[in-house]
C-alpha cells in the first residue's frame, strides 16, 4: 500500500512482511515524522475492522455529529449497535469515513433496545470523548484478527520512533538507553515462533515499549514546561502534540486489552471479528 508521508509517497509494509522488518520500517517512519507516519498508517490500514461497528441513525431528529477537540473528538447523536457488539469490550462508531473506537462500557449504559424483532440497540451519546489515536478510516485496507501481531508491532514501532524523534529534537540523549532496552526486548520477542506463550511475551514487550515511550515524552514535556515560560506553544510542545495519537493508541488500548495480541482471538465457528479483553 502506498501513502503520502514525509518526503513523498512511500509504500507501507503490511501483515505479510516479517515482523522484524515491520519494526525497523515503522520505527524509521515515525522517527522521521511522527505526525505524518500516523496519518499514513491510519489511512492505509483500518486496524479497527474486526470490531463491531455501530451505524449512525439517519432518522434521528438530530443527526450524529463530531466536534474536534485539541486531543481528539466529541461525539454526539444516536447510533445503532449490531448484535455482534455483545461479543467484545470495544465498539467502533462509524461516521462518514471514520471509525471512532470506544470501550464498550462507555456506550452500553447509553444503549436502549429497539422494539419489534430488530435485535440492534440504539446508542444515544452526548459529547463522548474519543482520543485522536483511537480513530481510523473505513476507506483503509481492513486488518483482521490474524493480523494482530502486525498491528501491535507496527504501533509499538511507531511509538519508539516518535519517542526517539522527541528525544533527538530536544537534545535529551539520556533517554536513549530506555528506548534502546525496550526495543531490544521487542525485537527478541519478534524472533520467536508464534505460540500462545510467545504471543503473551510479545504483548508484554509492546507494553514495555509503550511505558518507555510515554516516560521519555513525559520527561521532555515536563522540561519544556519548566524552561519555556511563555503562553504560546513552543516547537517542542507542538512536536509532543503531534506524537499524541501514536502514544494514545499504544497506551490507552493496551490498558484495556489484556493482553493485546490475544484480544484479537477468533470466535467459535470461524468468526474472526471478536475482540475480547
Amino acid at each position: 500500500m502506498t501513502a503520502h508521508v514525509h518526503g513523498g509517497p512511500r509504500t507501507l509494509l503490511g501483515p505479510r512482511a516479517p515482523l522484524s522488518r515491520v519494526l525497523a520500517f515503522y520505527e524509521g517512519l515515525a522517527h522521521a515524522d511522527p505526525a505524518a507516519s500516523w496519518q499514513a498508517f491510519t489511512t492505509t490500514w483500518n486496524w479497527a475492522a474486526p470490531l463491531p461497528a455501530a451505524e449512525p441513525d439517519a432518522g434521528a431528529r438530530q443527526p450524529s455529529g463530531v466536534r474536534p477537540t485539541p486531543d481528539g473528538y466529541r461525539l454526539s447523536g444516536r447510533w445503532h449497535r449490531p448484535p455482534s457488539a455483545a461479543r467484545g469490550n470495544w465498539h467502533a462508531l462509524r461516521l462518514a469515513d471514520d471509525l471512532y473506537v470506544v470501550p464498550a462500557r462507555l456506550v452500553e449504559g447509553a444503549s436502549r433496545p429497539r422494539t419489534g424483532t430488530d435485535r440492534t440497540a440504539a446508542v444515544r451519546l452526548t459529547d463522548l470523548h474519543v482520543p485522536t489515536g483511537l480513530v481510523t478510516r473505513t476507506t483503509a485496507t481492513p486488518l483482521r484478527a490474524e493480523h494482530a501481531a502486525f498491528h501491535w508491532t507496527a504501533v509499538a514501532a511507531l511509538a519508539l520512533g516518535a519517542a526517539r524523534h522527541v528525544a533527538d529534537t530536544s537534545g535529551t540523549t539520556e533517554h536513549a538507553a530506555v528506548l534502546h532496552d525496550a526495543r531490544l526486548g521487542l525485537a527478541a520477542a519478534l524472533d520467536e515462533t508464534v505460540t500462545p506463550s510467545s504471543s503473551a511475551r510479545l504483548a508484554d514487550s509492546v507494553r514495555r515499549v509503550s511505558d518507555a515511550a510515554h516516560h521519555v515524552v513525559a520527561a521532555v514535556y515536563t522540561d519544556a514546561l519548566i524552561l519555556d515560560e511563555i503562553t504560546e506553544p513552543t516547537p517542542t510542545v507542538r512536536l509532543l502534540e503531534a506524537c499524541a495519537p501514536i502514544l494514545q493508541q499504544c497506551g490507552t488500548r493496551l490498558a484495556c486489552c489484556r493482553p493485546p495480541i490475544r484480544s484479537f482471538g477468533k470466535a467459535p465457528h470461524g468468526d474472526d471479528r471478536r475482540i475480547s479483553g
